[in-house]
């Protein structure tokens, strides 16, 4: 223990300055702590990214700033550095935030005010009566003073020491600054002094890096939404969103392509079973309607054939009327001379034998000439008849037969090259799905 002496020596009393750091450090924990409960309330109750950007901003101000206070190697003017930054955060939220933000800063003001009182009590505990109310009595000074909301704001924390020595407070607080200097190692020995000092040292380097990662973590998500509000950042983040979107499509869609490709292949198939079926009835109805033509002319070939035969039986039965004709027309044959037969001898009798009498001829009948006449005019008008029949039948039959071959021989390539383009497509469509499912599944692995 250190005895601190300020003005007369009848006011001479001791303060404890390790009692002091003490508080000091368990004061800097207390209002980071608390601080990081009022700025979770206050983004709870404000869900927006500048809410969410202030109240980190509040986070990393305070705990830099209280740590760094509560690390100085002097204890009375580091607790009363604290006491002064709870009173100067507790002005600007009067001033600044409140107005600004409404009752959503209501419940970190709050903490503000429950700050500043415990650290007066933590300092009415640690200093002497008369020191504490000489703080109290420069705070309140200060406090009067700063009415200006832009100003405050961007002035920052002060020092205690700053507002004491300024204004109407200088003359109230001479006693208080003089127990600023103290330190707990000025009544050692010089080598037993460093010794402390370097083990003192060492405890606020632990102190600070026991610290050092929240505030860290802090400034890391402070920089991460920052950057996450920058218009590149935010265009790069809608095209990771829309890949991602794109990629599950993908796995999606590779994990039901087996299934589909089975169905597409089915309709495929019933597809070209339905073309061909279409194409087979359509060869069928169309020999059906060339069928009947085709039937036409067969009958006019029949009856034609039929004609000709008639014709042909007509010319045989009118050659033999005309070689009878001619035959009793004609008188018996003259015998030729040296030997031949005598007049009037029948073939087959010898000579000098009497010709055995032949029965008169048939006379000459007009009647029949004129018959057998009439009979050549019309089988020859039924020849005619029948050869201009045939000529005028024969194009179409030739034409009906073309075509008939024609469309059939359409018809079968038209199935034979969609049953060869359906089963190409099909091959294309298995093996395009095996290879994406392939490439697909170690990714879809990975990123599980």
């Amino acid at each position: 223990m250190v005895g601190a002496v300020a003005g007369r020596p009848e006011d001479e009393q001791a303060v404890d300055l390790d009692a002091v750091r003490s508080e000091v450090v368990r004061l800097a924990d207390r209002i980071v702590t608390q601080l990081d409960k009022a700025a979770f309330v206050f983004t709870s109750e404000n869900n927006t990214p500048e809410a969410y950007e202030r109240a980190l901003t509040w986070r990393i101000e305070t705990a830099e700033r209280a740590l760094e206070v509560a690390a100085y190697s002097r204890p009375v003017e580091a607790l009363a550095n604290l006491v002064a930054m709870c009173t100067y955060s507790r002005r600007v939220h009067e001033l600044y935030w409140l107005p600004l933000l409404g009752e959503a800063d209501r419940p970190v003001l709050e903490i503000w005010i429950a700050l500043q009182e415990q650290a007066l009590e933590a300092v009415d505990g640690s200093l002497p009566e008369k020191h504490s109310q000489e703080l109290r009595a420069v705070l309140d000074a200060w406090a009067a003073q700063a009415q200006e909301p832009d100003t405050l704001l961007r002035s920052g924390a002060p020092n205690f020491a700053d507002l004491a020595a300024s204004g109407a407070a200088a003359s109230q607080s001479g006693s208080l600054l003089g127990i600023f200097g103290l330190d707990p190692l000025d009544s050692l020995e010089p080598a037993t002094r460093e010794i402390a000092r370097a083990r003192e040292l060492g405890e606020r380097a632990v102190f600070l890096a026991q610290r050092l990662p929240r505030t860290i973590a802090w400034r890391t998500e402070l920089l991460t939404l920052r950057t996450a509000q920058q218009p590149s950042m935010q265009a790069l983040v809608g095209d990771v969103g829309r890949t991602s979107r794109a990629v599950e499509s993908a796995a999606a869609t590779a994990e039901t392509l087996p299934k589909e490709l089975g169905v597409e292949a089915d309709k495929l198939l019933k597809t070209a079973s339905g073309e061909i079926t279409l194409q087979r009835e359509a060869l069928v109805a169309e020999l059906d309607r060339n069928a009947g033509p085709l039937r036409e002319l067969l009958a006019e070939l029949r009856q034609a054939l039929e004609a000709g035969t008639r014709l042909s039986d007509s010319l045989k039965i009118t050659t033999q009327t005309v070689d009878q004709f001619v035959a009793n027309v004609s008188g018996p044959d003259e015998p030729e001379a040296g030997g031949s037969a005598a007049p009037g001898a029948s073939p087959g009798v010898p000579p000098g034998e009497p010709a055995p009498e032949e029965p008169p001829g048939k006379p000459f009948d007009p009647v029949e000439y004129q018959m057998l006449a009439t009979e050549v005019s019309v089988a020859l008008r039924e020849l005619n008849t029948t050869v201009t029949s045939v000529d005028r039948s024969l194009p179409a039959l030739q034409r009906a037969v073309d075509e008939a071959a024609a469309r059939v021989d359409r018809s079968v390539a038209d199935a034979w090259r969609l049953a060869v383009w359906l089963v190409v497509i099909g091959v294309a469509a298995v093996a395009a799905g095996v290879l994406l499912v392939r490439r697909l599944s170690p990714r879809r692995s990975n990123a599980g």
